[in-house]
């Protein structure tokens, strides 16, 4: 889904789910803005697109501030002018040649923004090579998009504190709903974000770099520079050995004639030579490693922003927009809920009843197995009717294991192929044991269990089916957990 109405579809969701009173947001103004959306038709995620902007419009009138929260909590490609302007006004009050008309060969503040650059693109390709070789990243933890999170609902407070609301009810349920919409709308923008982000800063760092080189050669139109250098502790083999290595390139392409240690002893100060020759080199050298790759890298992040916003994971059913769902969807389907080593409250069976509803629909037929107890085998058999749609709940307390909790979900997958399953981690049994905390410990846990399930060949779902049926659309997990929820 585009980005626009993605990002309306989970502020007004919160707001909904916010306010079951329907103070701010009338019975009546959802279902006209329901029945507008079907006399619009399309699909279900063009129907969630103009219920979302029919009753954010109503939102707007009665909370001003909204308009600034949708603001605040995106990372507009509007941010990449201000941001090149000022990186470009930064590099060329730098006076990168120096105060002193004399240009340091060493302390070169060139030199600086160059060992900068090339240590970033080291971590740059680290994090790369990571990726590549399968290991877990921080956008695969189910708190990864905690931090965005909590920086929107941060600006999200003070923009409805700043623009207020009519009454201390309204306020209330604003003050409700922001949260819920941070951490909505930080999950699903998350990727997003941090692609402009890149792009931003990449594009910042060349327009540093460039306006640095535009100062240099504007200083060295209006006054006479010598090339010097002086050092503690090298001595002009030295020297020579890190300029060719770090100039030889630029020099080569140039035909400039680096000196050798006895032409670089001679240029030892308080000696000098005409400095034009070496801002050249160094400043070939600073577009081919810095303003190149950056330019490059910017455009890289930019094209994967772009398509990032066309293509945002936000459930168009999930939560009060199942109101859109054809009430006949599901019908003949069946869900079977299978607890592993994991007895289900009666709350959490209630949410694993209504997440079953959300993967194949209202009409569909839900059944909650008997709990399977530990290491024992599948009650299911490959000669019975299979199941539309079979879910696999464990839970995150439980430490996994390879050779029972994954093998217990490869013998589920070779039961019935064509069934669609789904290894669901329950978060609750956690919070009801140590408290609403997200610490190193549940993370590394939520790790172990993905790296278990993923290795089964399947995507984990981590939800807390103790919550609310309505908020079980904020199931972290991967991309692909959370389309599985929208599948219709």
């Amino acid at each position: 889904m585009r980005e626009r109405p993605a990002q309306e579809i989970a502020l007004v969701r919160a707001f909904e789910e916010a306010d079951p009173d329907c103070i701010l947001l009338t019975n009546h103004d959802r279902r006209m803005a329901t029945e507008a959306a079907r006399r619009a038709g399309g699909d279900l995620p063009a129907q969630a697109a103009v219920r979302a902007g029919d009753l954010l419009a109503r939102l707007e009138e009665r909370v001003s501030g909204l308009a600034r929260v949708r603001r605040w909590t995106r990372v507009s490609r509007s941010w990449l002018v201000p941001v090149v302007l000022v990186a470009f006004l930064f590099g060329l009050a730098t006076n990168a040649l120096g105060p002193e008309r004399q240009v340091s060969l060493l302390a070169f503040p060139l030199l600086s923004l160059l060992a900068w650059n090339l240590l970033v693109y080291v971590f740059s390709a680290l994090a790369l090579l990571r990726r590549v070789a399968g290991a877990p990243a921080a956008a695969d933890s189910p708190v990864a998009a905690a931090p965005p999170s909590r920086l929107f609902a941060r600006l999200g407070e003070w923009a409805c504190e700043k623009a207020g609301a009519p009454d201390p009810d309204q306020l209330a349920v604003v003050r409700r709903a922001l949260p819920a919409y941070a951490r909505a709308w930080g999950g699903v923008a998350a990727p997003l974000v941090r692609a402009r982000l890149r792009m931003v800063l990449h594009a910042g760092a060349g327009a540093a770099v460039l306006g640095a080189l535009a100062g240099m050669y504007l200083r060295g139109l209006s006054f006479a520079y010598e090339a010097t250098w002086e050092s503690t502790f090298l001595d002009a083999e030295t020297v020579a050995a890190f300029l060719h290595f770090v100039l030889g390139p630029a020099a080569a392409w140039t035909g400039f004639a680096l000196p050798d240690a006895n032409g670089l002893a001679a240029l030892r100060a308080p000696g000098g030579a005409p400095a034009a020759g070496w801002i050249h080199l160094w400043a070939l050298t600073a577009c081919a490693t810095v303003l190149l790759p950056r330019t490059l890298l910017a455009v890289v992040a930019g094209s994967l922003a772009v398509r990032r916003a066309q293509d945002l994971a936000v459930a168009p059913l999930d939560g009060s927009f199942r109101e859109l769902e054809p009430v006949d969807r599901g019908a003949g389907h069946r869900v079977d809920v299978l607890p592993y080593s994991y007895t289900l409250a009666e709350r959490e069976a209630d949410g694993a009843r209504a997440l079953g509803y959300e993967m194949e629909g209202r009409a569909a037929a839900v059944r909650l197995l008997p709990a399977v107890a530990y290491g024992a085998g599948t009650p299911l058999h490959s000669g019975e009717d299979p199941p539309s749609c079979l879910l696999a709940i464990f839970s995150l307390v439980q430490p996994p294991e390879i050779e029972v909790h994954g093998e217990f979900l490869e013998h589920l997958a070779s039961l019935h192929p064509g069934t669609r399953l789904l290894a669901v981690v329950d978060r609750s049994p956690w919070r009801l044991r140590f408290g609403n905390t997200e610490d190193e410990r549940s993370r590394e846990r939520c790790r172990a269990w993905d790296r278990v399930i993923r290795g089964a060949g399947l995507d984990p779902m981590h939800v807390d089916l103790g919550e609310e049926p309505e908020s079980l659309g904020t199931a972290t997990g991967d991309d692909e957990a959370r389309r599985a929820v929208s599948q219709t």
